[in-house]
């Protein structure tokens, strides 16, 4: 989510006379890579727009973005092993794939979604996503077996949510150029409101409606709000523009492009670290509802725990994007991913209370998910904006194995006869400091190269 007297990636050669290169990258990206401590007010006029491209109308479209990143929550993992299962560790991997199955479609699914919105553009690429987040959550009000759950709130919804995802990752960095970061984290804090306020409801919904009611009533309601996005969310009117000032963000999607990609090594050591991220980043949210049935506690003290993670995470999520702007993304997410591994080794390797859950969901919380603000922003200081789209979707492509994480870990525990969820511990725990070793490898790099 580099020209300038200097340049940090082997993409952008040093030739002054191509400006249209210059288009290519976001303001806030050539101080926070070339220096990330030297914050420079003129960074815009560098690099050919200037600096109130950022914010106007693009505060409209963070608002409308924030009500689609709501309805990106519909974890009902627990309800349904007590109540669709039994309470085993079968069930419990059972169970897993759908929101496995969920985040994998929706990210295996983004070069198809480039070419939809290549062809049909970003309010029709919405529209389409929207009736696919209503439709899976309806149709997994019919559900009678876990096979349905897999293709409606897995599939569906997934593709729902991959249509969404990025038509809205398109439009935000067009309105933005020094503060996308903090924009792109606005946008996507809602998703923690939404964990703070949708397990309550799911809570009471379940236990006096029943699963059924529950999805239906969540599949109409997050249909209004994303209609009501896609009717506030727009690409930016670049006519009559010239050149220089058009932020417009390129859709395409090329051999060509993906080629140079995959020869891209500053790119691919990303891809590494976004692998390791992506494989552990949902174990903890996962499992912690039924960790703590595990440990003793009850329902609502379980649900309790989300929406206490949740709140972390909306602030977090600010918290994240504003010192990203400031201290560069690549140096932010190792702090906070480090923050993570070490959460899950100290926290919850001694969590059988409900106070050190507590303690746990919030550290897991405001930290977990820094990875999904910081990856669009930290793609288009890598890639620039001709090829960013096509850098989100290989990306997502080449990481969605590892949202198969929580099932695998799952797998894991029940052929191991150890204590339950302890591998869960340990896994959550490496992966993440791992992860935040290859981005400040990354960031070393990126500076050297700079230097040279």
């Amino acid at each position: 989510m580099w020209t300038g007297d200097k340049e940090e990636n082997n993409h952008f050669p040093r030739n002054k006379t191509k400006t249209s290169e210059n288009n290519n990258i976001c303001a806030k990206d050539i101080h926070t890579t070339i220096n990330e401590d030297d914050h420079d007010d003129h960074t815009s006029a560098r690099i050919g727009y200037p600096s109130h491209t950022d914010g106007g109308y693009g505060w409209v479209i963070v608002f409308g973005a924030s009500l689609s990143a709501f309805t990106a929550f519909s974890v009902m993992q627990d309800y349904l092993v007590e109540h669709m299962f039994d309470s085993s560790k079968q069930a419990q991997f059972l169970v897993s794939f759908v929101g496995s199955i969920c985040y994998f479609v929706s990210e295996i699914a983004t070069p198809l979604v480039q070419i939809t919105l290549e062809r049909l553009g970003v309010r029709i690429t919405l529209l389409i996503g929207t009736t696919m987040i209503s439709a899976g959550l309806l149709a997994s009000g019919f559900a009678t077996t876990i096979w349905h759950l897999y293709l409606s709130q897995g599939v569906c919804y997934g593709l729902g949510i991959s249509l969404i995802y990025l038509a809205i990752m398109m439009v935000i960095p067009q309105w933005f150029s020094k503060r996308c970061s903090t924009a792109t984290a606005i946008s996507m804090s809602s998703i923690g409101l939404a964990g703070l306020v949708i397990p309550f409801v799911m809570n009471i919904s379940n236990s006096k409606l029943g699963g059924s009611w529950t999805f239906w009533i969540m599949g109409f309601t997050y249909l209004g709000a994303n209609i009501l996005a896609c009717i506030l969310v727009k690409e930016k009117n670049y006519q009559g523009q010239p050149t220089i000032l058009n932020n417009k963000i390129s859709a395409k999607l090329s051999k060509s492009v993906v080629k140079d990609l995959l020869k891209d090594s500053n790119y691919m050591i990303f891809i590494g670290a976004a692998f390791l991220q992506v494989l552990s980043r949902n174990v903890p949210f996962f499992f912690l509802p039924s960790y703590a049935t595990f440990v003793g506690l009850d329902t609502s003290q379980g649900t309790s725990l989300i929406c206490l993670a949740c709140a972390a995470s909306f602030v977090g999520r600010i918290v994240v994007g504003m010192l990203a702007d400031r201290l560069g993304n690549l140096f932010v997410g190792a702090i906070f991913g480090t923050i993570t591994g070490l959460a899950s080794l100290s926290l919850w390797t001694s969590a059988y209370s409900y106070p050190m859950l507590v303690a746990l969901a919030i550290v897991i919380g405001f930290s977990f998910d820094t990875y999904y603000i910081l990856m669009p922003p930290t793609v288009l200081q890598l890639l620039g904006r001709q090829k960013y789209t096509s850098g989100l979707s290989v990306l997502m492509v080449l990481t969605s194995p590892a949202i198969l994480g929580p099932s695998l870990i799952s797998a894991i525990d029940n052929a191991l006869n150890c204590e339950q969820f302890l591998p869960h511990k340990i896994f959550s725990g490496v992966l993440p400091i791992l992860s935040s070793l290859l981005l400040l490898f990354l960031r070393f790099r990126i500076k050297k190269q700079h230097q040279q």
